[in-house]
């Protein structure tokens, strides 16, 4: 009778290439090997097996192979010891004064710089704005010439005065011997009131 062999190739890892015979059959002259001898049907699933066992090494080892080959991490040690862990949290917000209070400068003028801005801290006494004092100077040097002006004409206004006065004591003493009128003596009488008026005036100013 003639007999055919029966084999199954198996591929594994790294390219190796196991041959493993299934079975040595007797083959019927009909060609179905199912009639085949019974006695060598035991040996063929024992060949099976081991050829099954000799592909799971080859895997195992190829992936064991693997394993070894990949790199260690690195790992860095520390002691473990008490101490405090500060907590430490970070929010979001608008702070707003309690009160509130609006600053007015005593003058007016041209606002020059600020010192001081929307939640500073200030002490008393600090200043938190500054004004040009120009105008100010302008006006205060207007001022010292108004009066000086004014106490210019005081001085005349009183210098006046003196001479009319002096005038109505002669005028009095030329009255008492009747060498004036009455009308010349009324008439300077009236000069002093007049510009002693003018006079205090021009003090007032």
């Amino acid at each position: 009778m003639p007999v055919r062999d029966s084999a199954t190739h198996f591929w594994l890892p790294f390219t190796q290439f196991v041959f493993v015979p299934m079975a040595l059959q007797r083959v019927p002259p009909d060609g179905d090997p199912s009639d085949g001898d019974p006695f060598l049907q035991p040996f063929s699933f024992v060949i099976v097996a081991l050829g099954a066992a000799l592909l799971l090494g080859a895997c195992g080892s190829g992936e064991g192979e693997e394993e070894r080959d990949a790199p260690v991490p690195a790992v860095e040690v520390v002691q473990a010891r008490y101490g405090a862990l500060p907590l430490r949290e970070q929010l979001s917000g608008t702070v707003e004064a309690r009160g509130q209070v609006q600053v007015y400068p005593e003058r007016a003028g041209r606002l020059v710089s600020v010192s001081a801005e929307n939640g500073d801290f200030v002490q008393e006494g600090e200043a938190l704005a500054r004004i040009s004092g120009q105008s100010s100077r302008a006006q205060l040097s207007q001022a010292q010439a108004s009066l000086e002006s004014a106490q210019a004409r005081a001085q005349e206004a009183k210098a006046t005065l003196e001479e009319i006065r002096a005038q109505f004591k002669r005028t009095q003493k030329l009255a008492e011997q009747d060498m004036v009128s009455e009308q010349q003596l009324e008439s300077q009488r009236a000069l002093p009131a007049g510009e002693g008026a003018g006079a205090a005036g021009a003090q007032h100013d």
